[in-house]
């Protein structure tokens, strides 16, 4: 489902007051067509993807962790007997900062043996992430902000959960809505089904979790921890964090673009005007971006 976001900034307690506004007025995000949809993972391969495994050098899957199956892409734990500590997550080395993203996931099978409590049905969107290249050898988690993504309950009354999560990976947000798993939860047809995650992003300014078209949770103020300066733009990454999942659709639509109406190359539902705007398609051209290597400390 192609969603209507009809976004808002919320008042952000004392220290800062922001006016409520519609955005929709100026971007009517709800007339994105089918076409504007980028696929970022193309059902037969791993091409364009990168990973990081805690303990592991980059681009290291010892255990084949990460597989192309059936035209989904897979997180499974079959050659594992037990977790063995190694945090996963893999992603493109695209540079966004105004964008919708949204996966189509399921969690399957069981939790593998060893797997901490709270990664029982567990997965998440990583966005404004340092790309995999740039993460140690040891680092559990890469610097970004977490859609958390979780599925809950029982067989006869599943629910699924996104949160926000960013605890691990050394940023800080505000929250502007509960958000919290019993008041903000989506029933589901059963344990385990299909969810589609959406994110839709606006540089540091805000965040809007949605699963399957409901929202959950509106976020904003995306800082980097140690010295507070804020996480405007970065990679997209994914997690393999001890149960299995499968994800059957990865796409984007950037809302960087022209404005101008009376361009050939103008689209309506664009938030930032940039004309001439062409996403960082590898580190190392994302690497003379002076701002991004001061956040990531590079």
């Amino acid at each position: 489902m192609k969603n209507k976001f009809d976004i808002s900034i919320l008042i952000l307690g004392t220290t800062y007051s922001f006016i409520l506004v519609s955005l929709v007025a100026a971007q009517d995000f709800s007339k994105i067509p089918d076409s504007a949809w980028v696929q970022l993972f193309n059902g037969e391969d791993l091409e364009g993807w990168n990973y990081h495994f805690s303990g592991q050098e980059y681009n290291v899957d010892p255990k084949q962790t990460l597989r192309v199956e059936d035209g989904l892409l897979r997180v499974t734990y079959s050659n594992y007997e037990r977790w063995n500590g190694a945090f996963g997550h893999f992603a493109r080395d695209e540079v966004y900062s105004h964008y919708i993203f949204a996966v189509e996931y399921r969690f399957v099978g069981n939790q593998t043996p060893g797997g901490p409590d709270w990664a029982l049905r567990n997965n998440g969107i990583m966005f404004h992430s340092e790309p995999m290249s740039s993460m140690k050898k040891n680092q559990d988690f890469p610097i970004s902000i977490e859609a958390q993504l979780l599925q809950r309950g029982t067989d006869e009354n599943p629910t699924a959960v996104i949160n926000l999560c960013n605890g691990a990976s050394r940023t800080i947000a505000k929250e502007n809505v509960n958000c919290s798993q019993d008041k903000a939860a989506i029933s589901i047809p059963k344990k385990n089904s299909w969810v589609r995650a959406e994110v839709l992003v606006l540089s540091d300014s805000i965040a809007k979790f949605i699963l399957n078209g409901d929202t959950l949770g509106i976020f904003t103020q995306f800082k980097y921890l140690s010295d507070g300066k804020p996480l405007k733009e970065g990679c997209i990454a994914l997690q393999a964090e001890t149960h299995p999942t499968d994800f059957r659709k990865i796409e984007i639509v950037s809302l960087v673009g022209c404005m101008d109406i009376t361009a050939t190359n103008y689209k309506p539902y664009l938030y930032k005007h940039e004309p001439d705007y062409r996403i960082f398609p590898t580190p190392s051209e994302a690497m003379q971006n002076k701002e991004l290597k001061k956040i990531w400390k590079l």
